[in-house]
């Protein structure tokens, strides 16, 4: 345990609380990992508040933030499974081709959107008359998500 020590941290190892107390040193990874629970457990415990306000707007905003949010992880998870099956798949082509197909490949989520969104709202394939709430939140949540998904083909293939 030679080495210099400032603040209580030392080269590799650091000294702090119960572990110094039973003569154990504790890792600065153990340090990152316990900094990240408390965090995240923090962070949670925030996101019920903010959902559980007596404010009714504040709840809303919320609600609203937290739809974003998840739709833009699911769209990138969904992107980028997406795209490595296709950059697989193109793996031997020219640098042109491949730009070609990443053009094609924004092409693509950009139809599927309009289309799922022309689908879900009545204009293609049902009538348009009277839309239930429930047709307009999925034409809502899919516009979203495939907004999400042709964005990131977008900035592929750009």
């Amino acid at each position: 345990v030679g080495a210099a020590v400032t603040g209580g941290v030392s080269f590799g190892r650091v000294h702090t609380g119960f572990a110094a107390a039973m003569g154990e040193e504790t890792t600065p990874i153990a340090i990152g990992i316990s900094a990240t629970l408390l965090g995240s457990i923090s962070f949670q415990m925030a996101l019920f508040y903010l959902t559980n306000h007596s404010d009714k707007d504040m709840r809303k905003y919320s609600y609203g933030v937290i739809n974003q949010t998840v739709s833009i992880f699911c769209a990138v998870l969904l992107f980028q499974s997406c795209d490595d099956i296709v950059d697989h798949l193109v793996a031997g082509l020219s640098v042109g081709l491949r730009c070609c197909v990443a053009m094609l490949h924004m092409l693509l989520w950009f139809t599927i959107m309009q289309l799922v969104v022309a689908y879900c709202c009545g204009v293609i394939g049902r009538s348009s008359e009277k839309l239930s709430e429930r047709a307009k939140k999925d034409s809502r949540c899919y516009a979203v998500l495939l907004a999400h998904l042709t964005g990131f083909a977008s900035i592929n293939a750009w």
